[in-house]
């Protein structure tokens, strides 16, 4: 099974800043993640992204991959359309 989920069309906003704006997106993700299947994916993507900080970077995709590897084994996280300028 595969979701998506679309960082840009949750938020409108195509710079990403702050570890609480992170938050409740990162518990999302984590929601969705915990009602995939064994052997489902998550597929985030970051169309229409331009940037996002380090404190974003950190409590979004750090804490995610953590939690995921800890409570989610089996289940897959696919980043789509990270873009140059994000960097």
């Amino acid at each position: 099974m595969k979701e998506y989920y679309s960082l840009y069309n949750e938020t409108r906003n195509k710079h990403l800043w702050t570890r609480g704006s992170a938050i409740p997106l990162r518990e999302k993700a984590e929601n969705i993640l915990s009602d995939l299947s064994n052997e489902g994916v998550l597929w985030i993507d970051l169309e229409n992204i331009e940037a996002f900080d380090y404190s974003f970077a950190s409590e979004f995709f750090g804490k995610l991959i953590i939690n995921t590897q800890s409570f989610n084994k089996n289940k897959f996280i696919i980043l789509d359309n990270l873009s140059k300028k994000c960097f």
